[in-house]
């Protein structure tokens, strides 16, 4: 008995060996492209997806969704929201949000694309995040505010939209506290 757990507890532990050994070939394969992958804190998802204001309805999209633990969160707690959309461009991370989305209880409202957010239509979507670095936020404003319907909203965690957006949206920071720092988040709603 003592044996089969030993294998066991071998297997397991192997397993999780060749997820952190694979998290780590993503995340320095990423340094080297145009967006790196950094994952966001889970009280920064809270702060930030609380000010998208998302109820019955809303089509949820999160742009450089990594490996989707923004989508997750929207999907689990926020059921009314109609569909949770992850867009990413790396392969890799695709792959392994789709991995998950396998082990998810609310996979039939989780969707992942791997495109590049500046060839998609957003017009169906009305709540975005977008936690890209502000030179990727800048370019991919224009897109946002040409195609979102009005009344639509988008949030960056960090990474500032720019106020010339104040003319076609109205634009708010809002800092929150995390781990004794300032942070800001952006919100912009479309007119």
């Amino acid at each position: 008995m003592l044996y089969y757990f030993l294998i066991f507890l071998m297997i397991i532990i192997g397993f999780i060996g060749v997820f952190f050994l694979l998290r780590s070939i993503v995340i320095i394969f990423s340094l080297f492209t145009s967006a790196p992958y950094v994952p966001l804190e889970k009280y920064l998802i809270k702060e930030s997806t609380r000010f998208l204001s998302l109820k019955r309805g809303d089509r949820f999209v999160d742009i450089g969704s990594g490996d989707g633990r923004v989508v997750f969160w929207v999907a689990k707690n926020y059921p009314e929201v109609e569909y949770c959309k992850g867009i990413e461009i790396s392969l890799l991370l695709n792959l392994a949000s789709r991995f998950l989305r396998l082990f998810s209880c609310n996979k039939e409202r989780i969707v992942f694309e791997r495109r590049n957010a500046f060839k998609c239509d957003f017009r169906k979507e009305n709540k975005v995040f977008i936690y890209l670095l502000k030179d990727t936020v800048d370019k991919l404003m224009p897109v946002l505010e040409k195609q979102l319907p009005s009344g639509a909203k988008v949030v960056s965690p960090l990474f500032t939209i720019d106020q010339k957006y104040e003319k076609s949206g109205d634009l708010s920071v809002k800092e929150v506290i995390f781990r004794g720092k300032i942070r800001k988040i952006y919100i912009w709603t479309k007119k």
